[in-house]
């Protein structure tokens, strides 16, 4: 990646790079107020998304007692929620990737003792999501890393299908219009989930990002 500026002494330099410097602080502090928000909100969402499928399970003990149509709404709420939240990881993976492209930028503009060397890239870095949330990539996450997130990733589809699965076997004998409608629509949710978290392990927002960079070049 090419420095900023390449003024000729150290004084000069740091003084040319300064109002870069706090543009490219302003644009990151920004980016990183963005990816906090979209990851609090993502973690809400997960939470309220488990707790739902939780109180449903233990207040539909007994589905005879129940109305067709709220088992089949039951069946079909995890994945429309679960579609909005692989959404929302996929915007924060861009959010963060963006920041990580600041952080490298202001590394080449800070004064020399506030930066890092990647051993790996040999490129300057500072602390922050280069570093600190590199774990969270599958392709350079270590072994332990890497399986917590593939775990998680099977959870998260295993866990809402059991569920509802357990509520459609309960509306089966019911209503055969309902069950069609609620397993047509789980059913439909579960491959958009499917393929958004796919899209979400490998990221394919890192190589939009990327193109769009080049083409401002």
């Amino acid at each position: 990646m090419e420095s900023i500026s390449d003024g000729s002494g150290v004084g000069s330099d740091v003084a040319s790079k300064s109002p870069q410097l706090d543009v490219l602080l302003t644009g990151y502090a920004a980016q990183r107020a963005d990816c906090s928000a979209i990851y609090g909100a993502s973690t809400n969402m997960l939470g309220f998304i488990v707790g739902t499928m939780g109180f449903v399970a233990i207040l539909v003990g007994d589905p005879g007692r129940v109305p067709p149509i709220w088992l089949a709404l039951a069946a079909m709420l995890p994945w429309g929620m679960l579609s909005y939240h692989s959404l929302i990881v996929g915007m924060n993976a861009g959010h963060s990737y963006v920041c990580e492209v600041y952080e490298q930028l202001i590394a080449e503009a800070a004064p020399e003792g506030l930066i890092y060397h990647d051993k790996g890239k040999k490129d300057k870095i500072i602390l922050g999501v280069t570093v600190g949330e590199r774990f969270l990539d599958p392709r350079r996450a270590s072994i332990s890393r890497s399986a917590a997130s593939f775990f998680a990733f099977f959870a998260s589809l295993f866990l809402p299908i059991l569920y509802s699965v357990s509520i459609l076997s309960g509306l089966w004998d019911r209503s055969w219009g309902w069950f069609v409608f609620a397993a047509t629509f789980a059913s439909l949710g579960f491959i958009i989930v499917l393929v958004n978290d796919v899209k979400n392990l490998v990221r394919p927002e890192v190589k939009e990002i990327d193109e769009l960079l080049t083409s401002f070049r």
